[in-house]
């Protein structure tokens, strides 16, 4: 029988295929991904590189917020990669990312430590975390070469 952290691991390791709606990776200002978890649902993923900082966020079906409708783990991955594949190609001094989490449980601790063990993966930590308003939460992530 797997462990959770195998089987968060494996679920991590499964991003859905996407396509470049707007820009691309390693581009300055907004670049748009876009992919499908289940028919006639869409998943947009924002990386606006501007200044050395990349904003990530991404929207299920045009709403910011939790929808409950399934695949989080997935989408989480695929977020991940995209971020990361973006960096590959240009290296932010920050990266900010907007998290859609309601209240402050166990949601925003799961999201930290899966933020925090993939940032060290390609070259960043995780230096705050704080909740931006009810429903979201701001990551904010230095490049280790930058953090003082």
């Amino acid at each position: 029988m797997k462990n959770f952290l195998t089987y968060l691991n494996e679920l991590l390791d499964r991003p859905f295929p996407y396509r470049v709606e707007k820009g691309g990776f390693g581009k300055e200002g907004q670049n748009t991904f876009l992919f499908s978890p289940s028919e006639g649902d869409v998943v947009r993923v924002y990386l606006l590189y501007h200044v050395n900082v990349l904003h990530v966020s991404f929207t299920r079906n045009e709403k910011l917020n939790l929808t409950g409708e399934g695949s989080a783990e997935r989408i989480l991955a695929t977020v991940l990669e995209l971020t990361q594949k973006f960096v590959e190609k240009e290296v932010p001094h920050e990266i900010r990312i907007l998290a859609p989490i309601e209240g402050s449980g166990a949601r925003q601790r799961v999201y930290e430590k899966i933020i925090r063990r993939n940032a060290s993966r390609f070259g960043f930590e995780l230096v705050s975390s704080r909740m931006k308003d009810r429903e979201h939460w701001d990551f904010s992530l230095s490049h280790k070469d930058n953090v003082f």
